[in-house]
């Protein structure tokens, strides 16, 4: 009783036919309904309106079946409100193996989806940038390794990008060597500082040197 009182996530009991037997308080926190206004109530009271049909039948053809649900549904506060929850449901069998109960543990994630969705914008722009941008953008793991490279045939010559993934930036084919600026240049990333200025010279493919400068 402790356990199911004082749990992190919100808890749903309820009847093999889906009425609500009992919720605890972090139920009533995320959702704004006390027990008395949800007791005997099915949880379509927190139904939104935006998910796709086909999702509950699922979820209910699974319970019945005597199976576990798991997944993500937008659901709709007390006060209209639309919230992102993780559930985890599980039906409770009799000795006989007949369900008589669900219980459902579900997790409010809406900031987690909040700040999801806003690194899919921040990363979406940036993209747009790189593909606007003459400029040359690349991404290196903690050990300097190539993840990513914006494709610049300026910069690549016709070697395709993914060719450089896992090479750090000084086993670059054609990057002319410069020891002392390369060793300053790693030592200030290593430092966890922004370096600028900092100036190579590459050979193209056809021979020309060209110069770059990176921040």
């Amino acid at each position: 009783a402790s356990v199911f009182a004082h749990a992190h996530e919100g808890i749903v009991i309820t009847g093999a036919d889906g009425t609500i037997l009992d919720v605890n308080d972090t139920f009533s926190s995320i959702t704004g309904y006390s027990y008395n206004e949800v007791l005997g109530k099915n949880p379509r009271v927190l139904k939104s309106g935006v998910m796709p049909p086909e999702l509950y039948r699922n979820l209910w053809e699974t319970l019945i079946a005597g199976k576990e649900w798991r997944g993500e549904l937008q659901n709709r506060k007390k006060t209209g409100d639309l919230y992102w929850e993780k559930q985890h449901i599980s039906p409770v069998f009799d000795a006989a193996g007949g369900i008589t109960n669900f219980i459902a543990v579900k997790e409010d994630v809406t900031e987690q989806k909040r700040a999801e969705r806003a690194l899919r914008e921040s990363e979406g722009r940036f993209r747009s940038l790189i593909a606007l941008s003459s400029d040359f953008f690349w991404e290196t793991d903690a050990q300097h390794r190539f993840r990513s490279m914006d494709y610049k045939e300026l910069f690549l010559g016709p070697m395709p990008s993914t060719a450089y993934v896992g090479k750090t930036r000084w086993e670059v084919p054609h990057v002319l060597p410069d020891a002392e600026g390369w060793q300053r240049h790693r030592a200030v990333l290593e430092a966890r500082l922004p370096f600028r200025g900092f100036a190579f010279a590459r050979r193209a493919e056809g021979g020309d040197i060209r110069h770059f400068e990176v921040s």
